[in-house]
């Protein structure tokens, strides 16, 4: 169960379904801790085999734990857009948009302003933060715009 849920994710949130996985490797923990006072015959292989079992949790939750923050740590790394596209939409909007389609068929992520853009104030910042490479379309203007140059800058 344990296992299943960390794979499959069953709820509909990501917190969710942690807080399940960390509450199921609890109720195991204090399972096999309980075994230990039990009153038996045979006590020394059954604390070896309750050790054991622990033992194997305990790898599988490092490891999974391990996963998760790898996984999460290369895609913070990871730029979302391969190339922002600059240019002057007056003489060279359709270029941009022409380039724009043709890297996109080759499975790349690119930012155009005329489509991705949501507010001119995050302009700068998506650049920055979320641009591997930037491709300027050159035209007799482009260096003439100030919003241009600032992407360039």
């Amino acid at each position: 169960n344990l296992c299943l849920a960390a794979m499959f994710q069953p709820w509909l949130s990501s917190l969710a379904t942690y807080l399940d996985v960390l509450t199921n490797f609890g109720f195991l923990l204090i399972i096999l801790n309980g075994a230990f006072f039990l009153e038996t015959s045979n006590n020394r292989s059954g604390m070896i085999v309750c050790s054991l079992v622990l033992v194997c949790i305990l790898l599988v939750f490092a490891s999974l734990s391990i996963s998760t923050l790898a996984e999460q740590w290369i895609r913070k790394r990871r730029k979302r857009y391969d190339f922002f596209l600059t240019h002057h939409k007056q003489s060279s909007g359709s270029v941009a948009r022409m380039m724009k389609l043709e890297l996109q068929q080759r499975g790349l992520a690119v930012f155009l302003d005329t489509d991705d853009l949501l507010s001119l104030s995050d302009l700068f910042g998506t650049l920055t933060r979320d641009v591997e490479a930037l491709v300027v379309v050159a035209s007799p203007t482009v260096l003439t715009r100030k919003w241009c140059l600032g992407e360039i800058v």
